[in-house]
């Protein structure tokens, strides 16, 4: 899952600062991070 949020940074510019937060931020509050490191297919 973090390759596609990756690519979705990468494609849509964002921050590094503001992609990390909101990253943190919504793992948390959806309860992902035990599926972040997970790939997707």
């Amino acid at each position: 899952m973090c390759d596609s949020f990756a690519l979705h940074h990468y494609i849509y510019d964002i921050a590094e600062p503001r992609f990390a937060d909101n990253l943190a931020f919504l793992s948390d509050m959806l309860a992902m991070t035990d599926y972040l490191d997970r790939p997707v297919r």
